[in-house]
């Protein structure tokens, strides 16, 4: 006899999981974001992983025109102490 039990969600368990499975992995997946920003630099620079797929890419190329946008580099060294200031 199988027993299904329901997740949080109202949903049998094993959907629950497969869902958050799903979402962790769409989560943590690199393609997602493309990449990081790489500080300490007096510019803005992006960093992707070395297999990045055109999606990453694509993403990583976001990311860096957000950056600009919200002029990353600029608020950070407003943040930043007077002695290490770019």
């Amino acid at each position: 006899m199988l027993i299904a039990s329901e997740g949080n969600s109202g949903m049998p368990a094993s959907h629950s999981s497969s869902a958050t499975r799903n979402s962790m992995r769409a989560r943590f997946d690199p393609d997602t974001y493309g990449g990081a920003y790489l500080l300490g630099l007096r510019g803005l620079a992006v960093i992707a992983h070395g297999n990045s797929g055109r999606t990453a890419v694509a993403n990583a190329i976001r990311l860096a025109a957000r950056g600009v946008d919200n002029r990353v580099v600029e608020r950070l060294s407003e943040r930043m102490p007077q002695r290490v200031r770019v």
